[in-house]
């Protein structure tokens, strides 16, 4: 659609690292600002369906990517971008991971830039509480959320459509 696309995150030094860099490369994504490393392997993530709905299945405890650390961000790719995306599953992943998304997103508003925030939450990775705690106050610096239904009653209690709205925009974000 024409936008350019960097994504930031850590992978390893492995097979998987490699399909990830190679289907990076075919959709035209600048991986400039990913790390690879040989300290740990590449998590995986996996999404299957069947008559009960969607199942995830994860193995990223110990990953690059939840070894990442506010002093692993690219800030001046930060910076310079106009939109910063990040999911509730980047900050699920460790207290670390956690601690660089709120960097980046106080990187992308100081410079001018927009926060994109998608809920993504994942009982696997953290119990509601933290998830909600966590999430709501990256909502809070965000211009862009998208909370999943499924994900909102789980961190809000709330089914009614309006007050779901009602709420979210509360927290600040403009959409």
């Amino acid at each position: 659609q024409g936008a350019r696309v960097g994504y930031i995150t850590a992978i390893g030094q492995d097979a998987p690292g490699d399909s990830l860099m190679a289907l990076w490369a075919r959709e035209g994504v600048d991986t400039a600002t990913v790390i690879r490393t040989e300290r740990a392997l590449t998590g995986v993530y996996f999404v299957t369906h069947d008559d009960r709905g969607h199942h995830f299945l994860h193995y990223r405890k110990d990953s690059p990517a939840a070894l990442y650390a506010p002093a692993d961000l690219p800030r001046d790719a930060i910076s310079a971008a106009r939109i910063f995306y990040a999911s509730g599953i980047s900050q699920g992943i460790s207290a670390t991971a956690a601690d660089a998304v709120f960097a980046a997103i106080e990187l992308t508003r100081g410079a001018g830039g927009k926060v994109a925030y998608d809920t993504n939450y994942r009982p696997r990775l953290w119990p509601p509480a933290r998830a909600s705690a966590v999430m709501h106050a990256a909502i809070a610096q965000a211009d862009y959320v998208f909370p999943g239904m499924e994900d909102v009653v789980v961190l809000t209690g709330l089914t009614d459509p309006d007050a779901i709205l009602d709420f979210y925009l509360r927290l600040g974000p403009r959409v």
